[in-house]
């Protein structure tokens, strides 16, 4: 069993490989890691922004291997991508990705279905659950994205709070990468299909024997 809940995580992790957006990511990367790659910058960084009296502990280190990291650095690039740029252009660096609204919108949604993916897998990552129980964590996301799907056809953001404050959102491309994802997943979940009967009888079990009567024997 615990093979099974391993790989769920795993393969959950490699969902999060497959998006389109990678370009943005890549952007966001390089400019983390040269903020962080010399002492100096690094230095220089935390003092311009402590001249603009903004709160911060610093831009998280990205690491490909934690999917939790990025989705966090992800977010503080994007809470901090006006300071960012200014030092970056101080710094005589080009940066133009981060003034187009374009590549700002595909930020937002990272940001956006980052914090998603990193909630169902704080809950896949749960202690003293039944394979049962993480099956319909991933169930229940699925059905979510289409149901995110569905709504950015039609032009509306409701579960994604950092895309929906920016304008003239291209929500058809966002559409889909969701159509995409929910692809990934089930092709990467494929394997847990199978266990839909196996889920549905444990359920079935558990309700069974909770409502069976509970006999107690005194000994003479």
């Amino acid at each position: 069993m615990w093979k099974n809940v391993h790989c769920i995580i795993h393969q959950q992790n490699l969902c999060s490989k497959s998006s389109r957006l990678k370009n943005v990511i890549d952007v966001v990367v390089n400019t983390v890691n040269f903020i962080r790659s010399r002492g100096l910058n690094n230095r220089q960084f935390k003092a311009f922004l402590d001249e603009l009296s903004l709160e911060h502990d610093d831009v998280t280190y990205y690491c490909e291997i934690r999917w939790l990291s990025k989705g966090k650095m992800l977010k503080r690039f994007f809470d901090l991508r006006k300071e960012i740029a200014d030092f970056i252009e101080m710094k005589e660096k080009a940066l133009p990705q981060i003034c187009d609204p374009t590549c700002l919108c595909d930020l937002a949604f990272l940001v956006d279905i980052t914090k998603h993916l990193n909630d169902l897998n704080l809950n896949l990552q749960k202690q003293g659950q039944l394979v049962n129980q993480l099956y319909n964590h991933v169930i229940s996301f699925q059905n979510n994205i289409r149901l995110w799907e569905t709504q950015m056809r039609s032009k509306h953001c409701f579960h994604f709070s950092m895309l929906s404050c920016h304008e003239n959102i291209e929500s058809y491309r966002y559409a889909e990468e969701l159509k995409l994802l929910s692809e990934q997943f089930t092709d990467r979940f494929s394997y847990f299909k199978n266990m839909e009967a196996l889920s549905i009888f444990l359920q079935i079990l558990v309700s069974v024997m909770w409502k069976m009567p509970r006999f107690t024997y005194k000994w003479n």
